[in-house]
């Protein structure tokens, strides 16, 4: 099984670029996996404004003989950069990671072995946090959780249900959604299932789509404790977004395409979504169609059955409520000092309408 690998980059620092080139079998590889690597492709697009993008990368990368270098024409985000990444891979699977990522020793082969027992699933390394100020390394808080939403799509961890857990915690195991961009996965498959959705602007939404799709649609998705990457958590963008562009059409796309009935409770949250333009999803339905994938109530009651008790669809109804105000005078016992105005008295919590007097409801 050969794998061959895809980078975006685009107004990447230095310093990162060399980190992921250097520390992954991506670019290192004649040196790790002798005859079994494809090659990777680091995919630049071209308004970076970052000289060391261009040939200073181009003559690092010339020790590399493995590594492509491809170049857009205009701007393209990373979602259809990843796309064309994937285009030239000649390997067996395809693995895609940020252009700002660490990766830890002896990560690949973990991913291949599950690949190798089932072509059609997806599979993520153990993502941990890179300091962004001093390169410091270590786990996420929590380390082995599985990857949700809430009704806002805003990505969230939840732990792993008592039913899903392995005697073994190094064991693969079952997640609803990835995380971002770091996975593995059988070239032919990621073709079958329509790669990304070209149809998604720059960033974001692209995991909810390759997750929904891959679980809906004949596949599975497992988060491997034994692969480890570290992942540089940004604290600022480095690139502009053009104008027009926003996530919102992109989680609209997605809503739109896989999610049927459970997009209303998406537009309930975020009403600006609901006559928001998602563009022509027509191709997008016609290939869930094509490969007669299940609904997404599916999903929601056998992949993600857990991710109810942490993040509703529905908002259950408050225990209790009330109110603290401030009135009158109020200082200190034994001082002459007139209290500040912010500290003028306090009233008691005020019984409104039977729903709260300091006691919840039955």
């Amino acid at each position: 099984m050969g794998p061959g690998g895809a980078e975006p980059l685009v107004g990447e620092t230095e310093r990162a670029v060399a980190q992921t080139c250097g520390a992954s079998e991506l670019c290192a590889v004649q040196d790790t996996f002798q005859g079994l690597f494809g090659g990777a492709a680091l995919v630049w697009e071209v308004k970076t404004g970052r000289e060391h993008l261009k040939k200073p990368l181009e003559d690092y990368m010339a020790l590399f003989p493995s590594v492509r270098i491809l170049r857009t024409k205009k701007r393209e985000g990373l979602i259809r950069t990843r796309m064309l990444g994937a285009s030239v891979a000649t390997g067996d699977v395809i693995t895609f990671l940020d252009s700002h990522c660490e990766a830890n020793v002896n990560w690949l082969p973990p991913l291949l072995d599950r690949i190798a027992r089932n072509r059609k699933t997806i599979v993520c390394p153990m993502i941990d946090v890179i300091d962004h100020d001093d390169f410091r390394y270590e786990t996420q808080a929590g380390d082995a959780m599985r990857g949700a939403f809430d009704w806002e799509m805003y990505y969230k961890r939840i732990p792993i249900p008592p039913e899903l857990q392995k005697t073994d915690p190094s064991d693969p195991f079952e997640s609803p959604v990835m995380a971002g961009g770091l996975f593995a996965v059988d070239r032919k498959w990621f073709w079958e299932l329509g790669g990304y959705d070209p149809g998604l602007e720059i960033w974001g939404g692209e995991q909810y789509e390759i997750s929904f799709k891959v679980w809906m649609c004949g596949g599975r998705m497992e988060d491997i404790p034994c692969s480890r990457v570290g992942h540089i958590y940004r604290k600022y963008v480095p690139y502009k977004v053009p104008a027009g562009v926003s996530l919102a059409r992109n989680l609209k796309r997605v809503a739109e395409v896989w999610m049927d009935e459970y997009a209303e409770y998406i537009y309930q949250r975020r009403p600006e979504y609901r006559h928001l333009s998602a563009g022509d999803v027509a191709a997008q339905k016609k290939l869930r169609s094509s490969l007669n994938c299940k609904s997404f109530k599916w999903f929601m009651t056998k992949i993600a059955w857990d991710l109810p008790k942490f993040y509703p669809p529905v908002e259950p109804p408050a225990a209790a409520w009330g109110e603290v105000s401030l009135e009158g005078r109020m200082g200190d016992a034994g001082s002459t000092k007139q209290p500040s105005q912010a500290c003028q008295g306090l009233r008691p919590l005020r019984h409104r309408q039977g729903a709260f007097h300091g006691t919840p409801q039955p």
